[in-house]
């Protein structure tokens, strides 16, 4: 082969293996996004608002109470 033939065959070659590997470097994204992901910890749930009625100990409605 010689002259355009050879050209788009190397052309042909080549690009096939540039999908290649990019396929091969995506999957191996892939494998590393799912394998760091899988160790990440959920954020602990945030604790419950406290009730209007309770006053931390005291009770409500006297001078040692917070909201009084």
């Amino acid at each position: 082969m010689t002259g355009i033939k050879a050209y788009r065959s190397l052309l042909a070659h080549g690009a096939h293996d540039c999908f290649q590997l990019g396929m091969a470097l995506s999957l191996a994204a892939m494998a590393v996004a799912l394998l760091t992901l899988t160790r990440i910890t959920p954020a602990p749930e945030p604790e419950p608002e406290p009730e209007p009625g309770l006053s931390g100990g005291a009770p409500a409605g006297t001078a040692g109470s917070p909201g009084s």
